[in-house]
């Protein structure tokens, strides 16, 4: 249609690049994926990628034997790409699609998927590591299941971030300090992760953990993993080195993550487009707005529905095959 000359033609348009990563499939598969994708396209009067020979398929064997199959296309402007990824998010959710379950989905304007990343920024517990501080911590004061019914109030909305870890942190009262230290040996990177950090080292890109944890133990796994940057809570401890259960202001929560993400921009001369941020929960969300390539790593759903790119597989690898 005249229509849709048009759009194909309009310098006013942007191209995206649509990347589906998945176990491998056959020829036959390829084919639907490829069908399905434009369907999707149509349906938001986006030109339909013409050929399977159009898309760029790559066999990958880390961190496991995969497809990456990539499509791109051109739009109107970035309410329609925006539109388009709801509707494809909302798909690849409720598993409305036929074939293999992505590993890995991203939708990102060309320009943001091209420019090479230098600054890499890290959520904290349930990304870059698979615990939860605060849980763990809970635990060895014996009161796990108090501190797990305030995080349940938080996610039902009726406490925000700063009042939730206030409430929390008093709970872990008398704590010692070389208590919170020992826990830095417990914990564990996510899978992935220790080669990943080692690949972005490799790359001279920056490593950042931007965290709503506590600075004490991101300071250990800042010496331990040479991560360039960490910023977290600072929890108050007595003379006796004893938690005296309160935090010191100001607290990091999403809004600071954000200013925390803009500042090391500014400090590293970076723009958008230079960065990844990488994380799991609502708090995360802020900081992604700073960042070209923004990642839920098997992310909550408030998180995930409103980023533009879902690791659904918990292997923090599947970060190179984006880089």
């Amino acid at each position: 249609s005249l229509f849709m000359i048009t759009l194909k033609r309009s310098t006013m348009s942007i191209r995206y690049r649509l990347t589906w990563i998945t176990p491998p499939q056959t020829l036959e598969e390829i084919d639907y994926l490829f069908q399905w994708i434009n369907s999707y396209l149509t349906e938001q009067a986006i030109l339909p990628v013409r050929s399977l020979s159009d898309l760029k398929i790559q066999p990958l064997f880390d961190p496991k034997e995969s497809l990456s199959i990539q499509f791109k296309f051109d739009v109107l402007n970035a309410a329609v790409a925006e539109k388009l990824r709801t509707t494809l998010w909302r798909d690849v959710f409720q598993e409305q699609i036929q074939g293999p379950h992505p590993f890995v989905v991203s939708l990102v304007a060309e320009t943001g998927a091209v420019e090479p990343k230098k600054l890499v920024v890290f959520d904290m517990d349930s990304t870059l590591i698979n615990q939860e501080v605060i849980d763990e911590l809970a635990r060895k004061v014996g009161v796990y299941e108090q501190v797990a019914a305030v995080t349940e109030e938080a996610m039902q909305g009726h406490l925000n971030f700063q009042e939730a870890l206030i409430k929390r942190c008093a709970l872990l009262k008398d704590l010692s300090l070389s208590e919170v230290l020992s826990l830095a040996d417990e914990l564990s990177l996510s899978p992935g992760a220790e080669a990943l950090l080692r690949t972005l080292k490799t790359h001279e890109m920056k490593t950042a953990v931007v965290s709503g944890g506590f600075q004490v133990l991101l300071n250990h796994f800042q010496n331990q993993y040479g991560l360039d940057f960490v910023y977290g809570n600072e929890l108050q401890v007595s003379p006796q080195s004893l938690l005296t259960g309160a935090v010191i202001p100001p607290i990091v929560d999403a809004q600071a993550k954000q200013d925390l993400v803009k500042r090391l921009k500014e400090q590293l001369g970076l723009n958008q487009n230079q960065v990844i941020t990488v994380g799991d929960g609502a708090n995360d969300l802020k900081m992604m707005q700073e960042a070209a390539l923004q990642v839920s790593f098997c992310g909550k759903p408030k998180l995930a529905e409103q980023v533009n790119t879902l690791i659904l597989d918990r292997n923090l690898g599947w970060l190179n095959s984006l880089l």
